[in-house]
């Protein structure tokens, strides 16, 4: 029995031979399948996924909210195709309404390959946002009331110069 490891281009295989005559066979074949499991694999790892957009927050205390990868893409062909042209599709909505809850699921993001699907990764809250009370919404008008007078005010003092 020869079990045998070996690494190229980021990808690591391992070769299990049982039953073979004698170590030169064991060797031979251990080696044979490992060229053909690096023949046939392809593998691809997302290291650059897009800068992800903050959703617009209904009926919450903030008006928008972060979101992260849960994880990092990889996909393993072992059929022998090449992965390339690799496109990806984040499907978001373009609002969503508090209460929010960090790490539940926002979206994802589609990777395809010509027209078949590699997989989908999920996109997940950053952070929790309540859900905006009586007060809060009464605290947002003030500031917005009071932020527009003063915009008006400025506004004066420049057409008086």
């Amino acid at each position: 029995c020869l079990s045998a490891v070996a690494e190229r281009n980021e990808l690591m295989l391992i070769s299990v031979v049982m039953a073979a005559p004698d170590y030169k066979a064991r060797l031979k074949d251990a080696a044979s399948l490992l060229d053909y499991g690096f023949a046939r694999c392809c593998r691809y790892i997302d290291n650059k996924p897009a800068e992800l957009p903050e959703l617009s927050v209904k009926k919450g205390k903030e008006e928008t909210v972060s979101l992260s990868y849960d994880g990092t893409f990889r996909y393993l062909d072992t059929e022998g195709h090449s992965i390339s042209d690799v496109k990806k599709e984040i499907s978001l909505p373009e609002k969503t309404e508090a209460p929010i809850k960090k790490g539940a699921k926002a979206g994802e993001v589609i990777y395809t390959a010509g027209d078949k699907e590699l997989g989908r990764l999920t996109i997940l809250y950053a952070e929790d946002i309540e859900r905006a009370g009586y007060l809060d919404c009464l605290r947002k008008i003030h500031c917005e009331r009071y932020n527009n007078i003063q915009m008006v005010k400025a506004k004066t003092r420049r057409r008086k110069q």
